[in-house]
């Protein structure tokens, strides 16, 4: 009595006598060489094009999906980084004595390609921000000032034009800060 073989519904199936494949008689030949070769020829074919998944994609050869993938994330990456989407900047957080002046780092802004710089200021006193761009990164030729308002968020973008960018934050109101706390961060738009 042969094996009863049922399918995933639970129904059995009955054997096939298998007399033709893509329309050629088959005359009691031996199927398991034609099984290897396509396995050989299409499967391992259409696998080596994926790639080697076990294998860094970095490393494969050639244009695999899985290298053509990797290439995708590292230029997706390369754009985060160059649009600075996730990097906020808390620049001090160190109170001001009355008519002392925090100078940011300079930041060159042609080598990131980025077109703007946002600026975020909170303290306790007046004062103003000066936004100050250079093509030197000496000689501040372009100065954009805003007042600071005591006890309020000050936020503001500017549009850069030269290749350094640096700002100062100036307590000019009579009295030390208790708080301030400043941050900045670029973009491209």
């Amino acid at each position: 009595m042969a094996d009863v073989k049922y399918d995933a519904t639970g129904q059995q199936i009955e054997p096939v006598e298998l007399t033709h494949v893509g329309g050629t008689a088959q005359t009691g030949r031996d199927l398991s060489l034609d099984l290897k070769a396509l396995v050989d020829d299409s499967i391992k074919g259409l696998l080596r094009s994926i790639g080697d998944p076990g294998a860094a994609p970095l490393n494969t050869t050639g244009k695999t999906l899985l290298y053509n993938t990797a290439q995708v994330e590292a230029f997706l990456s390369y754009i985060r980084s160059a649009l600075f989407l996730s990097d906020r900047t808390l620049a001090t957080s160190t109170p001001l004595a009355n008519g002392a002046v925090y100078t940011s780092a300079s930041f060159n802004a042609y080598q990131s390609s980025v077109g703007y710089i946002e600026v975020m200021v909170k303290t306790d006193k007046n004062g103003k921000l000066d936004v100050e761009q250079s093509w030197d990164d000496s000689n501040w030729d372009l100065t954009e000032q805003t007042a600071i308002v005591g006890g309020a968020t000050l936020v503001v973008k500017k549009q850069l034009y030269a290749k350094y960018v640096h700002y100062k934050i100036t307590n000019d109101s009579g009295a030390d800060q208790t708080y301030l706390r400043a941050g900045h961060s670029f973009s491209i738009s």
